[in-house]
């Protein structure tokens, strides 16, 4: 059976499509530097309360930390990836195959043809 690469012309032949469903949680990890809060006019203790969302919008410092936020680049991406959501252990929501369709997020099968 062909099936279609995702959105692409490319088609692949295979017996069995299956997608996986996962809850991934994408871990970033920033630093940020005397030097930087320095150039910001910005305290630990102020960025701090920002990252607390304790800081109050209208402080004159607000301005100056989300500059901070939106400039400062992730130094480490992780993915974390939980296997056991309420889909199943292996979070399988769909299969393919010449014969069937197969739709485990409802629990539909359906007969191709």
């Amino acid at each position: 059976m062909k099936f279609r690469d995702g959105k692409t012309h490319n088609y692949i032949e295979a017996d069995i499509k299956y997608i996986v469903e996962t809850a991934a949680v994408q871990e970033e990890t920033f630093y940020v530097q005397k030097q930087l809060l320095e150039a910001y006019d910005l305290t630990i203790q102020i960025f701090v309360s920002f990252l607390e969302q304790t800081l109050d919008t209208k402080s004159p410092h607000y301005s100056n930390c989300l500059e901070l936020w939106w400039s400062n680049l992730s130094s480490r991406t992780s993915i974390k990836i939980d296997m056991e959501t309420e889909i199943g252990v292996l979070n399988v929501t769909k299969i393919v195959t010449d014969s069937q369709d197969i739709d485990l997020t409802k629990d539909i099968r359906r007969k191709n043809g």
